[in-house]
């Protein structure tokens, strides 16, 4: 009974995959649709904002994100660099359009300039792929590194002597939108009043210095 039910479950598990993968995917990184759940929109391609769209669908409520602008999303994991390297040339394309960012990183002597290459030239075929109007009119809204997962080595040194050394890797997020980049103005502006709500957040809530005489 035991056999026959666990073969049942895994032919009904294989059934739904096929069925499953014969469904179109749009967006870059959707994830898979469920079949009972309604279609999802290319507007948006991360898991929550997905689940929002299907819930306000099924209990008939109107798209919370209707009339936002297109944006897609690109990434590449792990690059032989280090976030602080990569950084440098993140920040660099920030609020440009993808023409500009993408000379940007042709002509960039680093070598970090590689990646952001990568990751732009994706992110707009991704855009292409999913119809946008026009690709001249995309522009960098997000550009930022992570870590990644970091590996050790031995570094070799005289005498019969070694040392550790760590091999950094980093992740690189990209995020285009579809419209008219906002002016270096506009960007300065948005930067100064988020320092601003951060240096009034520390001053209404200092953070408390715990000495280990204190008695908790």
């Amino acid at each position: 009974a035991n056999y026959s039910s666990t073969m049942a479950a895994f032919g009904l598990g294989r059934a739904l995959t096929t069925l499953t993968r014969q469904i179109p995917v749009l967006g870059a990184g959707c994830a898979v649709r469920s079949i009972a759940t309604p279609s999802t929109i290319p507007h948006f391609n991360t898991r929550a904002i997905n689940r929002a769209k299907e819930q306000a669908a099924l209990r008939g409520r109107p798209d919370p994100f209707k009339g936002l602008p297109l944006v897609w999303h690109a990434s590449i994991k792990n690059t032989d660099t280090s976030v602080w390297k990569l950084n440098l040339v993140a920040k660099l394309i920030r609020g440009m359009t993808v023409e500009d960012a993408i000379k940007q990183a042709q002509f960039s002597p680093k070598k970090a300039a590689k990646y952001i290459l990568r990751v732009l030239h994706t992110a707009r075929s991704f855009a292409s792929r999913d119809g946008a109007e026009d690709l001249s009119k995309l522009w960098v809204k997000e550009s930022y590194c992570g870590k990644g997962h970091n590996t050790k080595g031995i570094r070799y040194h005289g005498r019969s002597r070694s040392g550790k050394t760590v091999h950094p890797k980093t992740h690189l997020y990209v995020k285009l939108q579809q419209g008219s980049p906002p002016s270096k103005r506009i960007q300065r502006l948005k930067r100064d009043e988020w320092q601003r709500l951060q240096r009034e957040k520390l001053l209404a809530k200092p953070p408390r210095v715990r000495h280990s005489l204190e008695t908790y």
